[in-house]
């Protein structure tokens, strides 16, 4: 009886670590680095209409910052399908992601500088 209730409680330990190494249950996998997460979080605050919030996540000093206008695509709904670091420094970091729009996939850049210890999407 010992051994079936510690093989079924070591069972669910481990599909419930997997799960949550995978992103099943939500998260983002807990693989991400801080630049790739501020991207994914960037464009999530735009396609929850929270211009403010996608506004505090561009570096003030940054090429973008110029043109301050963030608003959504046009009611589309976007998400990031996928992320990877290509490169980062102490102050600097290139993430490529996959944009998702309304189901057609674009592969772009963002250059991330920190500022204050936080990065911040430069360009």
């Amino acid at each position: 009886m010992h051994r079936r209730r510690f093989l079924t409680t070591a069972t669910s330990v481990s599909i419930a670590t997997l799960a949550g190494c995978s992103g099943l249950l939500g998260g983002d996998g807990g693989g991400r680095s801080d630049p790739e997460k501020r991207v994914v979080n960037f464009y999530a605050a735009i396609d929850d209409g929270d211009a403010d919030a996608a506004r505090s996540m561009i570096h003030p000093d940054g090429p973008l910052a110029e043109n301050p206008s963030v608003s959504g695509f046009g009611g589309a709904t976007i998400s990031i399908e996928s992320t990877s670091l290509l490169e980062e420094s102490d102050g600097e970091a290139t993430v490529e992601y996959d944009l998702v729009v309304n189901d057609e996939e674009l592969t772009n850049e963002h250059v991330l500088r920190k500022r204050d210890g936080e990065w911040l999407i430069w360009e």
